[in-house]
């Protein structure tokens, strides 16, 4: 097996994978990475969204993090390629697929009004999901939401501190 010892290298042979027929989309996920940020690697971010977009297209959810990551702007490489409505796209796919994650990213966009139309009841609504599912960031945020009232739910300040024990283990 080859083990590479650069950058360049690397890619290199992360090249040669994603040519081969029976290409793990793991190869497409990593040669996408390079190309949007590891340093000793000229940037592409276009080659990397065209890899990120072929992992997926093989089932990757980790690739469609990666798009909304590109899209959402999370990484100074990619601020020129932030694109909202793109980013909730790629975070209701990997939410429709279970993603949690996603599910809390796409409810503090809506808590707040970030690119898209505050909606209080449908950002509470997916952190209950999350929450119900055992994501402590989806408890955690129900929880603050519960605290404040007026965000989607009304004050109940037990059924705060319910969600926030359940983020410490309690």
């Amino acid at each position: 097996m080859a083990v590479a010892r650069d950058p360049e290298e690397a890619v290199g042979l992360l090249k040669k994978a994603v040519s081969c027929r029976n290409v793990d989309y793991r190869a497409h996920c990593l040669l996408g990475e390079a190309y949007a940020y590891v340093d000793g690697i000229h940037q592409d971010i276009d080659q990397a969204i065209s890899h990120f977009k072929q992992a997926r297209d093989f089932g990757s959810h980790t690739a469609e993090r990666l798009l909304w990551n590109i899209y959402y702007g999370i990484f100074e490489s990619c601020e020129d390629r932030k694109d909202i409505t793109q980013a909730i796209r790629f975070y209701r796919m990997a939410d429709s697929n279970g993603d949690m994650d996603a599910c809390v990213k796409i409810g503090i966009m809506l808590r707040d009004g970030r690119g898209v139309e505050k909606d209080l009841e449908e950002a509470v609504a997916l952190f209950r999901r999350a929450a119900d599912n055992g994501h402590n960031t989806g408890n955690f945020l129900l929880g603050l939401c519960y605290q404040r009232g007026g965000e989607g739910v009304r004050k109940n300040l037990d059924e705060a501190m319910r969600l926030f024990r359940a983020v410490s283990g309690e």
